[in-house]
């Protein structure tokens, strides 16, 4: 068996509250992701063998990560920005042979 999805998804934007440091602004936009996926569903040897897969691509527009920002030579704030693009990839392979 083979099969294919698309999707599309956000994280929405906000307001970093832990800061503490409020002349770093703490407010950052949503980011949103496109997957894509292929895989498949084997059965080999009359059953007695499993084998299946995937390939899947998440490309990520405006991608939220945390960064440190120096506030003085003793402190750092933590904050939430938004990246650049991003493309992540992967494949995905297991097998099974059942008693």
């Amino acid at each position: 068996m083979y099969y294919a999805s698309y999707s599309e998804g956000f994280k929405s934007g906000g307001f970093f509250a832990r800061q503490a440091n409020y002349l770093i602004d703490p407010s950052y936009e949503p980011e949103y992701v496109k997957n894509y996926e292929f895989g498949w569903k084997t059965t080999l040897m009359d059953g007695r063998m499993i084998f299946n897969g995937a390939i899947f691509r998440s490309d990520y527009d405006d991608k939220q990560e945390s960064i440190l920002i120096p506030v003085d030579l003793s402190n750092v704030a933590t904050v939430v920005r938004n990246a650049s693009s991003l493309e992540m990839t992967g494949l995905g392979v297991g097998g099974n042979v059942p008693d």
